[in-house]
Order: structure tokens, then C-alpha cells, then sequence
């Protein structure tokens, strides 16, 4: 069985939910190849162990600025995506995520009807608002939906909302969480970079994974954490929009906050030393409501205390197995935001040490989902 990733990613390196999906087929001795289109659009081939990768650019994206020339882009993604699997033939076929609407499309058309070829469609997201809310999209959705062999979906909220949206029939499916891989939940601790974070000196940090954006809610922690920052530094792993970046370059000279972006080999480091977190989506829209949290599962995995907002598979993980406080909102809420803090800070030691939490997060693990995964491939 020959496999093809088909993806557009912000980098292989850091494309977690890709390497996962590499590491468990390499285990499984299934051949993989990987074709991506990265952010830095160059373009060039090179191994990763047995795994060849197939980098590609786009000479319209030099043309027009990200977000820009949509209609000059996408098509020639397609072309370049159906010149590849035309030359490669491969026995299956995976598109990750929603950036190849019509290289799909044109698949299921005039390559998956003549040929033995298998299609599979990792949805790491909800389809575009847009597409789902017009008629004629809607039925080209529902028409691809229910053509792929295989449809995999990150949890069971959004599933749910894109069989009640979309109506479409299912030939098969699995629920794949973005759960951390068996190896990073069952690694001993692990030590922080020298000389990262440790300029900070040995104060306790609060760790924000991702980035710190006003669409995550970051306005409300970051107001709030202010009335911690002689107590607790703050450590930031992603980007900083320029909205905070004046206010954290300040709170960075004071020796408050660090702020990096690190591959994910090295999250771990990181996490492990942590404090507690904070992980919120704001509940702009069904994509943000029906999140699937990889920064939470990090951090349960490996005990880090937690304060999430009200989402629905957050709150779920959450109630279910401990380890955080669920907060009555969003996170939009100053007021709630401050009582929550205030609550971890006075009772760490109850959110901390939960054995309840620590023994039900050693289930979630990528690997342990991935097996019937598997045998769902050997039936295709």
C-alpha cells in the first residue's frame, strides 16, 4: 500500500497532526510520501528517515500577498497537486485538512472513478462558513463528504456539527484526537534549554502556548496577569500579535515575560516546567466553539495545572478527569478570568496533585487511537 500526504502546512517541522500521522505509518510499515506546500514557498525534495517530502511553491504567491489571488493561487495548487499523483499513483491518497477543496474535488471526479486509487480526508477543521451557508457549495461539499473512503474527524463536537450542517452519508469514518503521542506522555521529565527561560531566574511561570492573539482571549489573561507579574513570570511560545506587542516588549524589559518559538520537540521542555496554563478559543465561530485543543492535551499529559474556557470538548476534558478549572465563558469575561486566577493561585495543590488526573490522561495518546485506525486502512 502506497500512501500520499496531500497538505498545505505552515512547516513540515512543525506540523504536529502530520508527523504523528508519519511516525504510527512508518510504525505500521506503511511507504509514505508527503507533498506540502509550505509558508516559505520553496521549493526542493529531501528525506525524513525513509519519508520522502516533496516541497513545492507557487509562483502566484509571489505575486500576490497572503490572503490575495485566491483565484490564481488555487488553481495552480490543483495542477501541480494532480501532476504529482498522476506521475506517483499512489494506492491512497490523503488530504489534510481544507486548503485542496478542489484538488479533491477534481479527484473524486476523474481520477478515484477509473482508477483503484483510495481517498481520505483528515478534516483538522470545520469547512468554511461560506461554503456551508450557500447552496450550490453546500451540495459540492456534501457530494465530496460522502465520496471519500474515509473521512477522519478530530473529535466527536465537530463531527457531529458537520453531519447536522452538511447532511452528508458517511462510507466510513474514525474520531482521531489530536492526543500527544505515547512517547511524549510516558518521557520522564525533562529539563528547560540552558540559557532560554533561565534568564528569568527562578521565579514560577505561567505558560501561554500558541499564540497570543485577541482571538484566543489573550487581552483578558494578560489584563489579568498583571496583577500577578511580581509573583509569576510569563512564558509565551508563539507569536505575538502587534496588537500586545508594545505592552509585552515593556513587560519583557522588566524581566517579566519571555517569549520564543520553539519546534515541537522542544514544547516539552517548556511545558514540564510550567506552573499551570492557560488555553482559550473565543467563541467567534463554530471552528473556534468546536476546538480540538492540542495545547490542552500537552499539558494534561503531563500534569500541568490548567484554566480553560467553556468550550465544549474543553470543558468535557475537564470535568471528566480533573486537573483545571473550567471557566463560565469563553474567556471573554475580565471578572470571571480574575476569579479563576485567584482560585488556582489559592488551591494550586488541589489542581496539581489530582491522581485521578494523572492516571485517566495516560489513555489519551495518539497511538492507542491510531490502531483502529489502522485496521480501518487494511480494510480499504
Amino acid at each position: 500500500m502506497s500512501f500520499l500526504h496531500i497538505i498545505k502546512s505552515a512547516s513540515y517541522n512543525t506540523d504536529g497532526r502530520l508527523l504523528k500521522w508519519l511516525k504510527s505509518l512508518s510504525e505500521n510499515k506503511i511507504p509514505t510520501e508527503v507533498f506540502i506546500l509550505e509558508d516559505n514557498n520553496i521549493k526542493g525534495v529531501f528525506k525524513d528517515n525513509d519519508i520522502n517530502i516533496i516541497s513545492i511553491s507557487l509562483r502566484f504567491r509571489r505575486c500576490f500577498k497572503k490572503g490575495k489571488g485566491y483565484v490564481f493561487k488555487v488553481p495552480e495548487l490543483t495542477i501541480k497537486t494532480l501532476s504529482y499523483i498522476f506521475r506517483r499513483k499512489p494506492d491512497v491518497i490523503l488530504f489534510h485538512d481544507l486548503q485542496h477543496y478542489l484538488s479533491i474535488l477534481t479527484v473524486l471526479l476523474f481520477i478515484k472513478p477509473f482508477t483503484k486509487t483510495k481517498v481520505l480526508w483528515d478534516l483538522h477543521e470545520l469547512p468554511h462558513n461560506g461554503l456551508t451557508s450557500n447552496f450550490i457549495t453546500k451540495k459540492i461539499l456534501r457530494f465530496m463528504l460522502s465520496h471519500c473512503d474515509f473521512l477522519i474527524y478530530t473529535n466527536k463536537e465537530r463531527r457531529a456539527y458537520i453531519l447536522e450542517k452538511i447532511n452528508h452519508r458517511e462510507k466510513d469514518y474514525y474520531i482521531l484526537n489530536n492526543y500527544p503521542s505515547r512517547d511524549y506522555v510516558n518521557v520522564k521529565k525533562a529539563d528547560l534549554p540552558d540559557g532560554s527561560i533561565n534568564t528569568l531566574g527562578d521565579t514560577p511561570y505561567i505558560l501561554w502556548l500558541g499564540a497570543a492573539a485577541e482571538g484566543r482571549n489573550f487581552n483578558t489573561f494578560l489584563t489579568t496577569y498583571k496583577n500577578y507579574k511580581g509573583k509569576y513570570k510569563l512564558v509565551i511560545l508563539g507569536k505575538v500579535d502587534d496588537k500586545f506587542k508594545e505592552e509585552i516588549d515593556g513587560l519583557k524589559r522588566e524581566g517579566h515575560v519571555f517569549t520564543d518559538f520553539v519546534p515541537q520537540i522542544d514544547m516539552i521542555k517548556y511545558i514540564d516546567n510550567a506552573y499551570f496554563s492557560v488555553v482559550l478559543y473565543r467563541d467567534t465561530s463554530p471552528n473556534n466553539r468546536f476546538c480540538e485543543p492540542n495545547r490542552l492535551y500537552q499539558l494534561l499529559t503531563r500534569n500541568i495545572p490548567i484554566i480553560c474556557g467553556n468550550n465544549p470538548t474543553m470543558k468535557s476534558i475537564i470535568e471528566e478527569n480533573g486537573g483545571g478549572i473550567v471557566l463560565p465563558d469563553d474567556g471573554s469575561s475580565l471578572e470571571t478570568m480574575e476569579m479563576a486566577m485567584m482560585e488556582m493561585v489559592d488551591n494550586y495543590n488541589v489542581y496539581k496533585e489530582s491522581e485521578y488526573t494523572y492516571k485517566n490522561t495516560k489513555l489519551m495518546t495518539w497511538d492507542s487511537q491510531f490502531d483502529g485506525v489502522y485496521k480501518k486502512l487494511l480494510e480499504l
